[in-house]
């Protein structure tokens, strides 16, 4: 039931109970993570998925190479909405990727994109209305957006630059809160804390960087590096829910297990590609990656799987 391409996407639903995975080869699975056997889902898209967000147990957003969006009832597979980000829906040769990454908000009625010119465009995720655009905002430069979250209470929206810049703004106003140059490198993914207090960025600069988004403007709590740290681009991170570790993958084909409070890494697991994706289970214990080879590895603990 592996993935025939490299698995690009992981997530854990917050129900505990199902994974979620998308592929290069176009696939989305849902895995019962008990015993990971494949559940109902979607026919594979004819092009690579590179996004997903499943802030909840109901539904997923993924998102393809070409910006094909499809919202996904995760109990049955079907496929309730589908938005074509190119101009008539058949020509390749004509699409303008706004959508590159992807993001639901916690309560499944909008979601977020963002891609090439660097706008923050927000969609209506209702079923009957379904890729309708709502708002629009550029927090920054029309640079290429490559990572787009919404925070745990859906208050707040931020985005990652291919410039390494980083931006939080209100997600209903569209007002510009912080923004850092946190990276000297395109800085492709985010992660939030549970009470959506602090932001965890990561980039081709191989650092990790917390930002603490409390106070007028936020600040930089502390970066991950050095000699324990990733040789080559970090790719994925995520916080643990009990905001007490950090996992780390990157195209140096190592997995790794930071310490917040020691901000030490305290796991280094090699892989045998490049470990493109990584998810902690919400309820802890537990983490799920996606590699270059095509497999979705569960990890009982920081140093087994």
């Amino acid at each position: 039931d592996k993935h025939s391409g490299p698995v690009w996407g992981v997530k854990w639903t917050t129900g505990d109970d199902k994974c979620i995975s998308i592929s290069s080869d176009g696939s989305f699975h849902t895995w019962n993570s008990s015993d990971a056997q494949v559940l109902p889902g979607p026919a594979p898209e004819s092009l690579a998925l590179i996004s997903v967000s499943c802030p909840g147990e109901n539904y997923a957003l993924c998102n393809s190479i070409v910006g094909v969006t499809r919202l996904v009832k995760l109990s049955s597979g079907e496929i309730l909405g589908r938005k074509f980000d190119y101009k008539d829906g058949s020509d390749f040769g004509r699409f303008a990727p706004s959508s590159w990454s992807v993001s639901l908000h916690p309560d499944e009625s909008t979601y977020a994109a963002v891609g090439q010119q660097g706008a923050i465009n927000i969609y209506s995720a209702f079923h009957d209305t379904f890729g309708e655009r709502l708002t629009s905002f550029t927090p920054g430069k029309n640079i290429f957006g490559m990572c787009v979250s919404y925070s745990p209470n859906g208050k707040r929206i931020a985005m990652s630059n291919k410039d390494g810049q980083i931006f939080v703004s209100d997600s209903n106003t569209g007002e510009l809160i912080s923004n850092y140059d946190s990276h000297a490198g395109c800085v492709r993914t985010l992660s939030w804390s549970k009470d959506s207090q602090e932001l965890l960025s990561a980039a081709d600069d191989k650092r990790l960087v917390l930002h603490d988004l409390r106070g007028h403007r936020g600040g930089i709590v502390t970066t991950f590096e050095g000699p324990q740290g990733h040789r080559s681009w970090v790719l994925s991170v995520d916080l643990s829910s009990d905001g007490k570790l950090i996992a780390s993958g990157s195209s140096d084909k190592t997995l790794k297990i930071w310490d917040l409070e020691t901000r030490r890494c305290v796991s280094t697991t090699q892989d045998t590609g490049e470990v493109w994706s990584v998810s902690w289970r919400p309820g802890g214990g537990q983490l799920i990656t996606g590699g270059n080879d095509g497999h979705v590895h569960w990890w009982r603990s920081a140093s087994s799987s």
